[in-house]
């Protein structure tokens, strides 16, 4: 039944040129009609006032007053209004009669001498009354004007009708009509052509969508939003803000004055938003502060359909919450590194020993089984002694096996010692920390003879601190500056991230790193990594 309702409803591009050709065609014919209406009333007044005033000319010329003194005035008016007639224009008669209504001209000579037909003659005859009628005369229903003739000393003599044939009247109206629905019906189609074209334009705008399917989009795209955790900010392409998800306004600390509409300066004037905007170029995993909060940052130019910038959006995420799941997941995968390390060198032993058993030396056998297990018990308790942390005693003998198998000699100092982590320092971090920089020297002494990595933890009340000391080929003070950069590596391949992450690590628990090296004299690392946070560390002289 839904799919059924779906596939009745009509489109928005039928329902614009419908309502808009509705329109357009109302606006026409009402505007036509009016305009009709004007303009034939405006030519019938036309018509009137042409009329009465050349019944009043023809009333007040001499020539006709003199007239009625004479024998027989229609043999002088007459052929007057003959030449009168002729020349004026939308006059198809004039009447000249006597006060007892005899006609002295008319444009059938016929109709000479006999009385006026019309029978509206008698208020300008009788009373002298000038005014305009309608009505049947000898040629037809006419419009006339109706003027009293005067002699100088005041007595009425007769009258004057001037008057035009009403289908001549309608004739002009039915031409004027003409032109009016001509220039209306080509409103109409030009209107309903303009409906069409809006109507796809919209329709083009709006991407094909119905506003249904707009109304559908838009609550999904919220509810989006809002359940997304990234932050997410877009600007148009004046760069004012058109959308600020509760997570960009959580992480970043925007207060609600801050609105939609407001140029993204007003909101965040360090936003590098304005300069992906101008350039085009998009940016992804850019590390960025913003309102003193450190974030990742991925900056995206918006395109329309001729691939012009019309905006730019912007998501990101705490660069905290980042680097602690960077450390659960290189925490993780030092760890499964060290159990195969262990693996690994465990298998090799079995191999000795089972070559051993073959060759029926069990004397040799016996030996070998306990210098090895000597050996590794020696590790195994020295680390757990000193390091009571599970998952970093774990991560430690695990590297004595990776160093061995490298053909490295790995120590940790004895004067080493950690506890259960407990604050806010995780295990994870510190797996990540030391796990690294074990890596780094490992690599740094890669086919070296004699090479030696030794690793020193130590706790006090306030931090813990680390140290790592290779007597590797030490590192010139260019490298030295770059090694915490992302990506940065001095050895070829998908390198450059561990010490950069280390540094993030450790920036995040507001530590501090060091490292101090020369070219033939191998490296050493410091890291200090307090327990509490800054606002409430106190004395901690016994740190140094």
């Amino acid at each position: 039944m839904k799919k059924h309702n779906q596939r009745r409803k009509i489109s928005l591009q039928a329902k614009i040129m419908f309502f808009s050709a509705f329109i357009v065609t109302m606006s026409v014919l009402s505007v036509s009609y009016g305009f009709l209406k004007t303009m034939e009333a405006s030519l019938l007044k036309e018509v009137e006032s042409n009329v009465l005033n050349t019944a009043r000319i023809v009333a007040r010329m001499p020539t006709v007053i003199d007239a009625f003194e004479t024998a027989h005035p229609e043999e002088i008016i007459d052929p007057l209004m003959k030449v009168i007639r002729n020349s004026s224009r939308d006059v198809q008669f004039i009447t000249v009669t006597d006060i007892e209504g005899i006609r002295y001209s008319h444009p059938n000579p016929e109709q000479l001498l006999k009385p006026f037909a019309g029978g509206d003659e008698g208020p300008v005859l009788q009373e002298g009354i000038e005014y305009i009628s309608v009505a049947q005369g000898t040629l037809g229903i006419s419009t006339r004007a109706l003027t009293p003739i005067i002699h100088p000393e005041g007595h009425r003599l007769g009258m004057v009708a001037v008057g035009t044939l009403n289908r001549n009247i309608e004739q002009a109206t039915a031409e004027l009509r003409w032109q009016v629905y001509r220039f209306a019906l080509f409103g109409l189609v030009l209107g309903h052509l303009g409906s069409i074209w809006m109507a796809k334009h919209l329709k083009k705008i709006l991407l094909g969508l119905e506003p249904y399917e707009i109304s559908k989009l838009l609550k999904e795209r919220n509810g989006i939003l809002k359940a997304i955790k990234e932050g997410v900010m877009a600007i148009d392409a004046d760069g004012n803000v058109s959308m600020i998800n509760e997570a960009a306004r959580t992480m970043l600390s925007i207060s609600p004055d801050k609105r939609e509409g407001m140029h993204i300066s007003e909101i965040l004037p360090e936003s590098k938003m304005p300069r992906v905007l101008k350039t085009g170029q998009a940016e992804f995993d850019i590390q960025d502060v913003m309102n003193s909060v450190p974030i990742m940052v991925n900056r995206i130019p918006i395109t329309n359909g001729n691939n012009e910038i019309v905006g730019v959006i912007s998501s990101f995420r705490l660069q905290d919450e980042l680097t602690t799941l960077a450390e659960q997941l290189t925490g993780a995968r030092m760890l499964v590194d060290s159990l195969r390390a262990n693996t690994h060198e465990f298998m090799s032993k079995m191999h000795v020993l089972l070559g051993l058993l073959q060759l029926q030396n069990y004397d040799l056998a016996e030996k070998y089984i306990l210098e090895e297990t000597e050996s590794q018990q020696q590790i195994t308790s020295q680390v757990i002694r000193h390091i009571k942390e599970p998952a970093v005693a774990a991560l430690i003998i695990g590297r004595f096996s990776a160093a061995r198998e490298s053909g490295l000699t790995m120590m940790v100092d004895p004067a080493s010692h950690l506890s259960v982590l407990q604050g806010r320092i995780s295990s994870n971090a510190l797996v990540t920390i030391i796990g690294n920089l074990l890596n780094n020297a490992f690599d740094a002494l890669n086919q070296r003879e004699n090479g030696q990595v030794t690793l020193s933890i130590q706790e006090t009340d306030h931090a813990i601190m680390l140290q790592v000391v290779d007597n590797g080929e030490g590192m010139s003070c260019d490298i030295q500056e770059k090694i915490f950069s992302r990506g940065f590596s001095t050895r070829e391949g998908d390198r450059g991230t561990g010490l950069f992450l280390v540094n993030q690590v450790v920036a995040t628990l507001h530590g501090t790193i060091r490292v101090q090296s020369e070219t033939g004299n191998g490296t050493t690392f410091w890291v200090r990594l307090p327990k509490q946070w800054p606002a409430v560390r106190e004395n901690e002289g016994e740190d140094q």
